[in-house]
């Protein structure tokens, strides 16, 4: 059976530390395809590059790897109730990943559709040096007594890496 990733997020920019996850987790859980899920309008994040931008530098980063891919246009913003169904249709038969970085997780539990997202995906967590591995694993927790879901946590030699601070650095601050 194919394994499918799925990655949401900003990438603003897309940089090592995604990628290095993204390496880790297809190694992990023999993942056939990774798709990159850029929000166009993060709800978190109003002053996000434009999405044409952002858009470009992930299909440059990924262009060497036929494995992964880009998914775009699906909504402004990751939401469960409006894109699950769309990501159960790209391969109804595949085993479906959601790869979230471990400051997304801690908040999975107060999302809105949460049971419906575990009972769909196996969670892999890219651990970033921002949160502990106790946090994580009291979200963790939290998660399998909403929903039983499989969880990998993953840690990489790139996890001190943060978009914010690449940012930040651009501007000199």
């Amino acid at each position: 059976m194919k394994r499918i990733g799925f990655y949401p997020g900003t990438f603003d920019p897309l940089h090592d530390g995604h990628l290095a996850f993204v390496r880790a987790a297809v190694e992990t859980c023999a993942l056939d395809d990774v798709y990159f899920m850029p929000e166009s309008k993060p709800s978190m994040k109003p002053h996000a590059s434009p999405i044409e931008v952002r858009l470009r530098e992930i299909a440059k980063a990924i262009e060497p790897f036929s494995h992964l891919h880009t998914l775009s246009g699906l909504a402004t913003t990751f939401r469960v109730e409006n894109t699950l169904a769309y990501l159960r249709h790209i391969d109804p038969a595949a085993s479906r990943y959601m790869l979230v970085g471990s400051d997304t997780f801690l908040g999975m539990p107060s999302w809105d559709n949460i049971v419906e997202l575990l009972l769909s995906f196996t969670i892999i967590v890219g651990q970033r040096d921002t949160q502990t591995i106790a946090e994580v694993q009291a979200a963790q927790l939290i998660l399998g007594q909403i929903a039983p879901s499989p969880v990998h946590i993953i840690r990489t030699s790139k996890s001190h890496l943060s978009s914010t601070a690449i940012r930040q650095n651009k501007k000199g601050l």
